[in-house]
């Protein structure tokens, strides 16, 4: 499975010129397997509320995925996560007893 993990490294610019360059980047492999586990990430930042916004988005990326799904939104400095396994629908489902008032979040299916 291909990750976005990637290896940078460094060259020494030797020729006079200050700024560093990145060489090359090389894609980590975390695991041998052939088989490919997708999932989808979204993310919101802005005024409005981040709760429908991220669904919106989980539902869009849902075929990536149907294990788990949760959304992370930031509220007073601190991060609030729900969580559910299955499909979104059950995420949806947690979300009606919870007040989420945050602007900035992530969301995630697999």
């Amino acid at each position: 499975m291909l990750h976005g993990t990637h290896s940078r490294k460094r060259s020494k610019n030797t020729g006079g010129n200050a700024r560093d360059k990145y060489d090359r980047v090389i894609p980590v492999n975390l695991n041998n397997s052939e088989e490919q586990i997708m999932c989808g990430i979204v993310g919101y930042f802005g005024k409005t509320s981040a709760e429908q916004i991220l669904i919106d988005g989980l539902q869009k990326l849902e075929y990536r995925g149907y294990d788990s799904a949760g959304i992370a939104v930031l509220e007073n400095g601190k991060i609030n996560v729900i969580k559910t396994t299955g499909k979104l629908k059950n995420l949806k489902e947690r979300l009606k007893s919870e007040t989420i008032t945050g602007t900035v979040g992530i969301g995630h299916t697999r």
